[in-house]
């Protein structure tokens, strides 16, 4: 599966938050595509871009509960003149919005009265249109306030919402966890410690299948008695 980022950002230099994305996304499979160092956009190369590239990420700090103009300009140029008619149903579409804001705030009640569900509606109506998998956003709230440690869970969750395929599935989340832990390149204590983590993550897959199969069982059963 190959990656294409789409990163809507005007003052991207002064941005800690994808300046911190941008290392995190230096991994195999994965374009970094900068809309606003590429306007005016060459229409025909942006869509072969789209083209040859399976998971779609919009990336972009939350403005006015929207997307930075670059990206908006980029959807009026290469979704048109009958591109937004053909069917992309082996694409996925992703968010990965940052916001100055608490994650609470956009929760029911919240200060911002609006769920991301709802802020985020245009974008499953692009997927829905183009005929693409709607991924769940990421959302990065308040990432200047966020510690070492938040800041170190957010590289894995994002490194693995750019190439964990499926996205949603915890064993084959288990499985990307243990094929990143393999690529590290570590001091022999800490290479034992992490192959202890590793023996755990695999037989947590393990008692998660075994798990699978049997309730797989009982349902048949279910299905056959009644």
């Amino acid at each position: 599966m190959k990656t294409l980022i789409l990163m809507a950002h005007p003052h991207v230099d002064n941005s800690y938050t994808q300046q911190f994305l941008a290392r995190a996304a230096q991994i195999e499979n994965v374009t970094w595509h900068s809309l606003d160092s590429s306007m005016p956009f060459d229409v025909a190369a942006e869509r072969n871009l789209f083209l040859d590239h399976d998971r779609i990420i919009f990336q972009f700090p939350l403005y006015w509960y929207s997307a930075p103009a670059s990206l908006k300009e980029w959807e009026d140029l290469v979704l048109a003149d009958q591109f937004d008619t053909m069917n992309f149903n082996e694409k996925q579409l992703g968010l990965v919005i940052s916001t100055g804001q608490p994650s609470d705030a956009y929760e029911r009640g919240g200060t911002e009265h609006f769920g991301m569900g709802e802020i985020t509606t245009p974008f499953q109506a692009v997927a829905l249109k183009l005929g693409m998998t709607f991924l769940p956003p990421l959302i990065i709230s308040q990432f200047a306030y966020q510690t070492d440690e938040e800041k170190a869970q957010l590289l894995i969750k994002y490194q693995r919402y750019l190439t964990q395929e499926p996205l949603n599935n915890l064993q084959v989340k288990i499985t990307w966890l243990i094929s990143r832990l393999n690529q590290l390149e570590l001091d022999e204590a800490t290479k034992q410690r992490v192959q202890l983590i590793m023996t755990e993550l695999q037989n947590g897959t393990e008692r998660l299948s075994d798990l699978q199969d049997t309730l797989a069982l009982i349902k048949r059963e279910g299905e056959i008695d009644g």
